[in-house]
């Protein structure tokens, strides 16, 4: 499945990974409110290609994306640990 990646302007190292580049009707309308305006970044690629980062979380996202229509993770920094919904 390929995904759109979309990252929060108001919240830089909030990522949030949708079935379509436009498809932020899927977002609940509280979550949508936190993240502000999101930037589109490009759409993802097979797992093997993808970046370290996504690829190990590469099924649990296509899984929520599968089942809710979105999936959001939070980077605490670019580097270390991360809070998913």
């Amino acid at each position: 499945m390929q995904f759109a990646i979309h990252q929060s302007r108001k919240n830089p190292t909030t990522y949030l990974f949708l079935r379509e580049r436009d498809g932020l009707d899927a977002i609940p309308e509280g979550i949508r409110e936190e993240l502000g305006k999101v930037k589109f970044l490009r759409m993802s690629r097979g797992k093997e290609d993808e970046t370290p980062a996504i690829a190990s979380k590469y099924q649990e996202i296509v899984q929520n994306i599968g089942s809710r229509g979105y999936h959001l993770i939070m980077w605490a920094s670019q580097d270390s640990g991360r809070r998913e919904e």
